[in-house]
């Protein structure tokens, strides 16, 4: 069994299909030298979300719900993570590239 992520990254996304593509990008390009996890959770999103997470080549496990709003969306992609820090961002977010290092060195101070 593999080792379990550093931190797990949730986001909650609702008909984000304009902008998710970026937001995975950014953190494609996180400078963290330790293992993370994108869990995305689909909110019942009806613009094709779902699609452009999965087209966007980054490995990421993909949940949906119905629309039940970005405070469960997130409750489940905490429920579903496999990392002992957790972090979040949305569909329209573009986290800098040392998001993540800064983040857990934050945490580790």
């Amino acid at each position: 069994m593999k080792t379990a992520p550093e931190v797990s990254v949730v986001i909650a996304a609702h008909d984000g299909a304009a902008t998710i593509g970026r937001t995975l990008d950014a953190l494609r390009r996180q400078d963290l030298d330790g293992e993370f996890e994108v869990i995305v959770v689909d909110d019942g999103s009806t613009d094709g979300t779902a699609a452009a997470v999965r087209a966007a080549g980054l490995p990421v496990r993909l949940l949906t719900q119905s629309q039940r709003g970005a405070g469960a969306a997130r409750n489940l992609g905490v429920a579903e993570a496999r990392a002992g820090v957790i972090a979040f961002t949305d569909a329209d977010c573009f986290p800098t590239a040392a998001w993540l290092r800064e983040g857990l060195a934050a945490i580790r101070t």
